[in-house]
């Protein structure tokens, strides 16, 4: 099946409606990018690949975000920065769930693998991304609210390159407390810290159990984090002191947000920078859907997604950056005889393969 032979019924709709017509006159919503008449064309792709994509759930049975089937046995990969836990759950493309548990993360590539039991899973189809340019159409996999899941149309809307990280970010601003510790001065909406109940006047006195004396030892401990991390703080509020366990985002979401950029629509994810290579794209998803395929018009998968960074933008990791380590991970987890989740942190994670 062509990959343009798959869209030109659609193109020709779109061409026919605008024939004879006023300039003024709008095009019909059916007909539009992801109109109904539109993602008709696309049935073929959306039937064969579907089966190829996972809804992770989380405790809530809502989704979580999307996984990709890669191999028959049960293997599938997502973003690791916000799953739900290290005990997942699949729910496939048949109606059936089932538990699934955490094989390796790589902060590096905020990339997951994970297993579920199962010997009859269909894995998605690869194809190299190092043709694809600006301009050129995509498809993604999004999971409304209350809906079923269904195909988007979009482009790639930028050049291909590495996003440089800033760090990752509570979300708070503060000043040193007159007993040790960090006094919170204030809280920013929509941030880890909110998340997690911090309230100002409260004050920081350790993450995961190292103490922190001062906005500087705070600064240290935050430097060796990533965004999607999870840390325990503990807090004094009056006279009591509590724990609670905070997300960490990027610390460019966070100033952002801060800065008042508007994140409605949906909003972003929690990490939004530090990836070796992206391919941005400006499909309609949502936080929820990253860990999904992104797919050229043959249903052949290119990517991850792997960030929803704003309105219009969405970042996705180029399939040349993780598939050949991919494939290691589940050799070595085949062989592996010991328990545990092997983890690979930014600093010892191999230079992406091109």
């Amino acid at each position: 099946m062509s990959r343009f032979t798959t869209f030109a019924f659609a193109l020709g709709l779109v061409a026919f409606s605008l024939h004879g017509q006023e300039e003024t006159t709008p095009l019909p919503a059916s007909l539009q990018t992801n109109g109904t008449r539109t993602l008709d064309a696309l049935s073929l792709v959306q039937n064969t690949t579907r089966p190829s994509i996972v809804q992770i759930i989380d405790e809530n049975g809502e989704t979580a975000q999307l996984g990709v089937v890669v191999t028959s046995d049960g293997y599938v990969i997502t973003k690791a920065s916000e799953v739900p836990g290290l005990d997942l759950v699949f729910a496939w493309s048949d109606g059936t769930q089932s538990p699934a548990s955490v094989v390796l993360m790589d902060r590096g590539l905020d990339l997951l693998l994970a297993k579920a039991e199962r010997d009859d899973a269909i894995p998605i189809t690869w194809a190299s991304s190092t043709k694809c340019d600006r301009g050129e159409w995509m498809l993604s996999f999004t999971k409304p609210s209350g809906s079923n899941m269904a195909l988007r149309l979009g482009n790639i809307s930028a050049s291909r390159r590495g996003i440089i990280g800033h760090g990752a970010a509570l979300g708070i601003r503060m000043d040193n407390s007159r007993n040790s510790g960090v006094r919170i001065v204030e809280v920013a909406s929509e941030s880890p810290a909110e998340a997690a109940g911090i309230k100002t006047e409260d004050v920081l006195i350790a993450l995961d159990d190292q103490p922190v004396t001062d906005t500087s030892s705070l600064s240290r401990v935050m430097m060796t984090l990533q965004p999607g991390e999870q840390v325990k703080l503990r807090i004094r509020r009056g006279p009591s002191e509590h724990d609670c366990r905070v997300r960490l985002a990027s610390k460019s979401k966070v100033v952002a947000n801060w800065d008042g950029e508007d994140y409605a629509n949906g909003g972003v994810s929690l990490r939004t920078d530090n990836f070796p290579d992206v391919l941005q794209h400006q499909l309609p998803l949502n936080p929820h859907d990253m860990g999904g395929p992104l797919l050229n018009l043959d249903g052949q998968a290119i990517g991850i997604n792997i960030a929803r960074v704003d309105r219009v933008s969405t970042f996705a990791l180029p399939m040349e950056t993780f598939w050949n380590k991919v494939q290691q991970w589940i050799v070595a987890d085949r062989k592996a005889t010991d328990g545990g989740v092997p983890e690979i942190r930014p600093a010892e994670a191999p230079e992406a393969q091109k």
